[in-house]
């Protein structure tokens, strides 16, 4: 029997190796992806995890911190218009582009309802220069206040 004769009489089963080798590679290369998908998961779990803080989160905290006499300011001046509020958070998220510039700054909750107070807080952060990131990070910080009669800021 020569070869051509051979291929042709078990050509189905040839197919069908070839198909079985090219759809388990293409199994290996889709596990090892979802391995890596699921290490990723598992590092953003961890993040804020005592010890297992991102770097670069740190440094936007320590930035955040440079602003705080401004927004100590910005909070004076509300409880001074406000007395019988005293404490509560402001919650903003925004990005930090590659420039280290914020985009996009918005405040995602507030316990305070007040535009002005809020808004100053907004400005103060959009006048960060961040570090730069090597791409777009997307930030969240919470402002929290308290009366500093109970050993709040």
């Amino acid at each position: 029997m020569d070869l051509n004769a051979a291929i042709k009489k078990h050509y189905p089963v040839i197919v069908l190796a070839v198909a079985v080798a090219v759809l388990g590679g293409a199994l290996v290369v889709t596990q090892h992806r979802l391995s890596q998908l699921a290490g990723l998961m598992e590092d953003s779990r961890r993040v804020g995890e005592k010890g297992q803080e991102d770097p670069y989160d740190r440094a936007v905290k320590n930035q955040i911190l440079k602003i705080y006499p401004s927004i100590k300011r910005l909070y004076q001046a509300y409880t001074a218009k406000n007395p019988a509020v005293r404490e509560g958070n402001v919650k903003l998220d925004w990005s930090v582009d590659t420039d280290g510039d914020p985009e996009r700054v918005e405040v995602v909750t507030s316990d305070f309802n007040d535009r002005d107070f809020e808004s100053g807080i907004v400005k103060a952060v959009q006048g960060i220069t961040f570090p730069e990131p090597p791409v777009k990070r997307y930030v969240t910080h919470t402002f929290r206040f308290k009366d500093a009669e109970k050993g709040g800021k």
